[in-house]
């Protein structure tokens, strides 16, 4: 059954990049194995005749509503896929970009437990995609005025815009204290999502953000 999320719109020509600011998550449950892929196949066609004349602020209104209809309207069956979208062509393209799919009614325990390194896993820029959810972007900063309290030089969000060749983010001094923040960070969103962990643990700076 294609979504009521929005009222298709036959449109023919060029397929414009309607793009959305933040990939979005869709997730799609059959039930058996085999009709997966007869429904991706239902809903390229349904993809194909939505308004492609739409802005990218109504796209990705579309994708929201759509991710809304996916996983709280339609009934929740054994066998789950999903696929991250941040496009019309993503959409188009549903067949091959969507998950295999998984039996989730032979799930025996779905208990989370997270890990959390300690420096030595950063890179320049990390979590650059992330500032665009408020969450994540309200965690840092909150990170950022406890550094300057304690008298830090240096600005957290300027260091993580820093290219590869410009970044400090290997030095002792800032490595330490930008994962701690990033990850951090991650554990705002995730919670903010309702992803919490059963268990959680760290080492040398991760500990931090597993308490």
């Amino acid at each position: 059954m294609a979504p009521d999320t929005a009222s298709p719109v036959q449109s023919h020509g060029h397929l414009p990049m309607l793009t959305s600011t933040i990939p979005k998550l869709l997730l799609w449950s059959t039930a058996d194995k085999l009709g997966m892929a007869r429904m991706a196949k239902k809903y390229v066609e349904y993809f194909t005749r939505i308004n492609k004349a739409m802005s990218n602020a109504e796209f990705e209104h579309f994708l929201d509503s759509l991710s809304y209809t996916l996983t709280e309207r339609r009934t929740s069956l054994s066998w789950k896929s999903f696929a991250i979208i941040k496009s019309l062509p993503d959409l188009i393209d549903l067949p091959s970009r969507i998950s295999e799919p998984v039996n989730t009614s032979r799930l025996t325990s779905r208990r989370l437990g997270f890990i959390f390194t300690g420096q030595g896993a950063q890179w320049a820029q990390m979590g650059q995609d992330l500032i665009v959810y408020p969450i994540f972007k309200h965690s840092l900063q909150e990170s950022a005025l406890v550094f300057q309290a304690v008298g830090a030089s240096w600005s957290l969000f300027e260091e993580l815009e820093k290219t590869k060749v410009e970044s400090k983010v290997n030095e002792p001094g800032l490595s330490q204290s930008l994962c701690t923040a990033l990850q951090i960070a991650l554990v705002d969103l995730l919670s903010s999502f309702g992803v919490k962990p059963l268990i959680a643990i760290g080492h040398s700076s991760g500990e931090i953000a597993a308490a």
